[in-house]
């Protein structure tokens, strides 16, 4: 479930499409907001990240209620390319970060509704 949700928004990375975001996150959330800035501050530069690909190394159901669930999760950005002008520049990794992932379902999808970093 997490890896279709990283897929969607590497794919609205790619084609520097915010309203995509809408299907990896929970309308009106605060990291559907985050992420479409993020994705904004790269637009304006004239740069589209691609290949944006994360890597899950622990991942463990903290709750599981009908329709939501909240996971503790270690990841980190394995491979992004920026495509500028000049060519594809590998983007740097970053190392593992542990965040607290909130799932929600909406309309028969899973949905981020909330990620709060706990260390890294």
């Amino acid at each position: 479930m997490l890896h279709s949700l990283d897929a969607d928004r590497a794919q609205a990375y790619a084609r520097d499409d915010s309203m995509s975001l809408r299907a990896t996150y929970v309308d009106g959330s605060a990291v559907l907001r985050a992420d479409r800035e993020m994705l904004g501050q790269w637009s304006r530069r004239g740069v589209a990240v691609v290949g944006l690909r994360m890597r899950v190394l622990a991942l463990q159901v903290r709750h599981r209620r009908p329709g939501r669930v909240t996971l503790d999760v270690v990841d980190q950005l394995a491979d992004a390319s920026a495509l500028v002008a000049a060519g594809r520049v590998a983007l740097p990794h970053d190392l593992p970060t542990e965040h607290l992932v909130l799932l929600r379902r909406e309309s028969g999808r899973w949905q981020i509704a909330a990620v709060r970093r706990l260390s890294g």
